[in-house]
């Protein structure tokens, strides 16, 4: 089942690595994980995700429909960077 997290998640994550570092030391506090293991089952998850799905869900929420390409093009932009 696909469900909110990832719809609205991967946006916003796409949209806060431009301006915001990620806490590690919230993320461990709050979901018991390190930044390696963290990032792990992040990637591992980004990897099953059908985000041309996620993109077309998330559309109505958008200001502007053109911005579904930071779904659709987040695995790549996660990788390479």
């Amino acid at each position: 089942m696909e469900c909110w997290w990832n719809i609205f998640n991967i946006y916003d994550v796409s949209f806060l690595m431009g301006i915001a570092k990620s806490d590690f030391v919230y993320l461990k506090k709050v979901l018991g994980l390190n930044q390696k293991e963290f990032l792990s089952r992040f990637e591992e998850r980004l990897r099953e995700l059908d985000l041309n799905f996620l993109a077309r869900d998330v559309e109505p929420f958008l200001f502007d429909s053109k911005q579904q390409e930071r779904v659709t093009s987040f695995r790549d932009y996660w990788f390479k960077r």
